[in-house]
């Protein structure tokens, strides 16, 4: 099938090529605006240090390269900058909980509706916060739009639907989310989607499926949670592209900053902005215990998929995962052990959290 150009409008309608999409569950903090329309196409195909990514961006009185340490302070800045749909001074981006935005005349409607007057209508259609927090994303991500959903898991279901109509058929990996694959077997199921999970062990698997069956979407998490396992992203978009599949990555774990997926060929983006974007939970949870049986984590070297990792990511994220040598409830007591993580779910900020087997 042929990859879709154009864009989203109020979360209907097909993506463009290069499409984040993520989470808002966190309370939205002020995060200000820059316009970077058009800097996708021009940032390079291959980025093997984020940090000295040639990107120009646009900041009213000149044009300069920056890396992904500026683009994280000042993407996004500037919303009352060049006549925007906001009048703002503020360098820290207001927090606007408005949900409807009124216009001057009539004739100033109109020129909004005909795309010739940059504004916002209604909440549910935009908003200038949620438009700084996309804006800032798609810099990060090297990405022609981002959209910001309710929820990590209401941008997994609306990506699915929009590029899923009844009769198609998508591709997932064993281990992926948990309530991904539940939606994608159980609810798309219902609704006449075909789906096959494959072992992410398996590519001749993928091979397989996409040569037997016209496959519209292959949806994967790299890295995957909690075996850290690593899709190679290349290979995948070739092989998925060359039979006229499109290609999902939930980059949740690794964040923008470790991997960028759009730049190795990946369709579209999801993350759980819950987690690093916002900073509320970290899982780190490094130990060295006699009792410990294996530890899952990409930098090191006993893992099947740190040459994957190494091929494709600047650092290699912050939770580690492990098996211990014992039963659930031996498991169950050396968490209750621990004294410094949190026993919580979600991850990604400045606090130990740990969570046991399911």
């Amino acid at each position: 099938m042929p990859r879709p150009h154009s864009r989203v409008v109020s979360g209907a309608g097909p993506f463009p090529d290069r499409v984040v999409v993520v989470d808002s569950t966190a309370a939205l903090r002020p995060l200000a605006l820059i316009d970077l329309s058009g800097t996708a196409a021009e940032a390079q195909a291959q980025f093997p240090e984020h940090d000295d990514l040639p990107l120009l961006v646009d900041d009213q009185t000149s044009r300069r390269h920056a890396g992904d340490k500026t683009l994280a302070v000042h993407a996004g800045e500037k919303l009352g900058a060049r006549g925007g749909a906001v009048t703002t001074d503020s360098i820290v981006t207001p927090v606007v909980s408005g949900t409807t935005h009124w216009f001057k005349s009539s004739e100033d409607l109109i020129a909004y509706k005909e795309g010739r007057r940059q504004s916002f209508e209604y909440g549910r259609y935009g908003n200038p916060t949620v438009k700084a927090l996309e804006d800032k994303i798609s810099a990060l991500e090297r990405a022609e739009v981002t959209m910001v959903t309710s929820s990590g898991m209401n941008a997994i279901a609306a990506t699915l639907l929009t590029l899923l109509p009844p009769g198609s058929h998508v591709v997932a990996t064993t281990d992926c989310y948990s309530e991904a694959r539940a939606f994608i077997h159980d609810r798309l199921g219902k609704m006449g989607i075909k789906s096959t999970f494959i072992d992410l062990d398996d590519m001749e698997a993928l091979k397989a499926v996409l040569e037997k069956n016209e496959v519209t979407l292959f949806y994967a998490d790299s890295p995957t949670n909690p075996l850290l396992k690593c899709v190679d992203i290349r290979f995948v978009a070739e092989l998925c592209h060359r039979n006229g599949a499109l290609v999902c990555i939930d980059s949740t774990m690794a964040s923008p900053i470790n991997q960028k997926p759009l730049t190795l060929g990946a369709d579209i983006v999801l993350h759980s902005a819950t987690k690093y974007m916002a900073g509320h939970h970290d899982v780190i949870a490094g130990c060295s215990h006699q009792k410990i049986k294996q530890v899952h984590y990409p930098g090191l070297d006993s893992s099947l998929w740190q040459h994957v990792a190494q091929s494709q990511m600047a650092g290699y994220g912050g939770v580690v995962s492990f098996e211990t040598k014992s039963d659930l409830r031996g498991t169950m007591r050396f968490i209750d052990a621990l004294e410094i993580p949190f026993i919580a779910t979600s991850l990604a900020a400045g606090s130990h959290v740990i969570l046991g087997p399911d």
